[in-house]
């Protein structure tokens, strides 16, 4: 987690064949900026940031990342995204960057899903059973043995 820098959160220059992977980064003057090639942004969520993701690098992927929140979320620079691919991303704010077949993220920042919460109703009755068998099991040995 990068938060509260100065200037970027995550930077890669000139780095070749590169993985950000589950990062959240908040609160910086740019979230992550790639400027490298062959880079891969994936389950990121980048968020209130003055610029979320700078994109420019060849053959770049960015798949399943929220990027919202932030004055701009994503700007690609079209001279260096040759082959990006863009899958599945969360943003509301982005100049020349498109998700496949979609102008911008294939989501808006809206969508973006509540985790589930989980039911321990069906944890409860699982240890119930389990107390009731190791009872039953210990009436039966108790009685055995005494």
């Amino acid at each position: 987690m990068v938060n509260s820098s100065k200037i970027t959160g995550i930077l890669l220059y000139g780095a070749k064949n590169s993985s950000i992977i589950n990062n959240t980064l908040t609160f910086n003057q740019e979230g992550i900026g790639i400027m490298g090639d062959g880079t891969k942004l994936l389950n990121n969520s980048i968020m209130f940031n003055e610029e979320g993701i700078y994109a420019g690098g060849v053959d770049l992927v960015m798949d399943s990342n929220i990027i919202c929140n932030n004055k701009l979320d994503v700007r690609g620079n079209k001279k260096y995204l040759q082959n990006a691919k863009g899958i599945n991303n969360f943003c509301d704010i982005s100049e020349e960057w498109h998700d496949d077949e979609k102008e911008g993220c294939m989501y808006n920042c809206t969508q973006i899903p509540m985790k589930q919460e989980i039911d321990y109703n069906k944890y409860l009755i699982i240890a119930i059973i389990l107390i009731t068998i190791l009872s039953s099991l210990l009436v039966i040995y108790y009685k055995k043995f005494r």
